[in-house]
């Protein structure tokens, strides 16, 4: 029973992350954001880069310029952002998000 939850923790992804903003910004020569937190992200997706390096999302989105907002005004603030969604997308080859919001 014990090896049988395991397996099935093992095979789980993870749907939020936490954590605080290291490192935000922009390419400025393609459609692209990236967002590097204070500890390692999991690989936790089918996405083939090595997703240590963070998140990314488009900047040319309908709303990337919001979510770049909200991680701007936590870097900013040193508050923590909570991704949701994580593991369920991937930018190209790199580890996406669904949503990001503020943490108290």
């Amino acid at each position: 029973m014990v090896f049988l939850l395991l397996l099935v923790c093992a095979g789980a992804r993870a749907e939020f992350l936490e954590g605080t903003v290291d490192r935000v910004g922009c390419h400025i020569d393609k459609d692209e954001c990236f967002v590097v937190l204070d500890s390692p992200v999991m690989d936790v997706s089918k996405c083939s880069n090595d997703s240590s390096a963070g998140l990314r999302w488009g900047s040319s989105g309908e709303h990337a310029y919001a979510a770049l907002s909200i991680i701007m005004n936590a870097k900013v603030n040193n508050m923590k952002v909570l991704f949701g969604g994580v593991g369920d997308t991937c930018f190209g080859d790199f580890l996406s998000f669904r949503w990001v919001t503020l943490k108290d």
